[in-house]
């Protein structure tokens, strides 16, 4: 039995597919990982800190205190898929964080890990974060 035209093309998709994936290349398009401490990483959680600081009625500063992991993908602009230890510090927004001594403590505050969803245009000054924690 000779495969149609349609499946043949189907075929060798699939086996492009499978090659692609075995050789641990990523697709175009695809997400690709990131390291935690890469400066990337680390610059834009601090942009969507302040950004969800800025817009939360919380009268208590948030603070990202580790990266868990992260991975972006190329659309229009750069799309973030970040995990993150966020803290709800005892720090109230009316001071500076800078001016609250135990913003920096690691064991000052409710703990959380969250996952950041970050859009990031940063020739049009877009960034969009959204923010999913447990309850």
């Amino acid at each position: 039995m000779i495969p149609s035209g349609r499946a043949l093309w189907l075929l060798l998709l699939l086996l492009c597919v499978a090659v692609v994936a075995v050789r641990g290349e990523r697709m175009t398009g695809g997400f690709q990982k990131l390291s935690r401490n890469n400066a990337e990483v680390q610059e834009i959680v601090a942009q969507a800190m302040q950004k969800l600081n800025d817009e939360s009625d919380s009268p208590t500063w948030q603070k990202a205190d580790r990266v868990v992991r992260a991975k972006s993908q190329v659309v229009s602009g750069i799309r973030y898929l970040i995990t993150v230890k966020l803290r709800e510090t005892n720090c109230p927004k009316s001071q500076s964080p800078d001016d609250c001594s135990t913003y920096n403590s690691v064991n000052a505050g409710k703990s959380m890990v969250c996952e950041l969803d970050i859009w990031s245009q940063p020739w049009m000054d877009f960034l969009r974060v959204l923010k999913k924690c447990p309850q």
